[in-house]
């Protein structure tokens, strides 16, 4: 494992109900040349208040702040004021494990790797929203080791010089969807491989219900097209995307099993949906 000082950065908006346990497990990794970094994106929650708390008891706690502009406005924030090698994204309502750092950072030593993150596994399976939620993300990244073209920010770490070279996160994305992927693709254009190692996985605190479920569909579906519209713009696209989006719903009996199938349908009809409203409306 190489050594080097690293930086954590954390974006948060209202993060009031999950904030404390993120914290707590920041504070218990086991690696000793590490500064946090929390952003507050202009929350109205007692979010900032508690940060403060905890920064004022241990000294490589900072806290920044900003209106609210987004998670990808908010990282950057974050890196500028880093100052780390190697640059740690979580979220604010996830918990780390303790040989988080460690973990990642030994796949550091291969220069040709650019960025290095793991899975997301729910704190609970209590709901059959949350047990599809993380079977939707089985089928995203898969379950083995292997180099991948992006992965999310809630489980990443990205050498600084990189994120320098590329201009950190783009900030016309302003949600939680298609940020992440944008950095990565932006890694990748410069030779850099993605590495995904499953078996190092942070824990989200976030129970999903039916509402949460299709308005996340809606968004990555509508945040998808926005992403791939900067890289390929073209009617052929437009047509493509379309069609796909038709029959995307009816393909889900291939990805889950019977008692998950209503909730998938469901989900990728509401993905749809977003995806051809973006195509419809923002042909600009």
């Amino acid at each position: 494992m190489i050594k080097m000082k690293v930086s954590i950065v954390v974006p948060v908006y209202n993060a009031e109900k999950t904030l404390n346990d993120c914290i707590y497990s920041l504070l218990k990794v086991d690696y000793k040349d590490y500064e946090i970094i929390f952003v507050d994106d202009g929350s109205t929650d007692s979010s900032k208040k508690i940060i403060t708390d905890f920064a004022k008891k241990y000294e490589h706690i900072r806290l920044l702040e900003q209106m609210h502009r987004g998670p990808a406005s908010a990282r950057n924030l974050g890196i500028r004021n880093s100052s780390g090698k190697i640059v740690f994204f979580t979220d604010s309502d996830c918990i780390v494990p303790s040989n988080w750092v460690k973990s990642i950072l030994e796949y550091f030593g291969d220069k040709s790797i650019g960025a290095v993150g793991g899975s997301l596994i729910p704190v609970s399976t209590n709901s059959i929203y949350e047990v599809f939620d993380q079977k939707r993300r089985e089928n995203l990244y898969g379950t083995k080791k292997r180099f991948v073209d992006a992965l999310p920010t809630c489980n990443l770490a990205v050498r600084r010089e990189i994120l320098e070279k590329i201009g950190g996160f783009d900030e016309s994305f302003r949600y939680a969807s298609a940020e992440d992927y944008d950095l990565c693709y932006r890694i990748r254009s410069f030779g850099y491989k993605i590495l995904y190692v499953p078996k190092i996985s942070v824990m989200h605190h976030h129970p999903q219900s039916f509402k949460t479920i299709l308005r996340k569909g809606y968004i990555h579906g509508r945040e998808f097209i926005k992403l791939r519209r900067k890289y390929e713009k073209n009617l052929y696209f437009d047509i493509r995307m379309f069609l796909n989006s038709l029959v995307s719903p009816f393909l889900v009996v291939r990805k889950y099993s019977l008692n998950l199938l209503p909730l998938a349908f469901l989900y990728e009809t509401s993905a749809s949906i977003g995806r051809i409203r973006s195509l419809l409306v923002n042909r600009t």
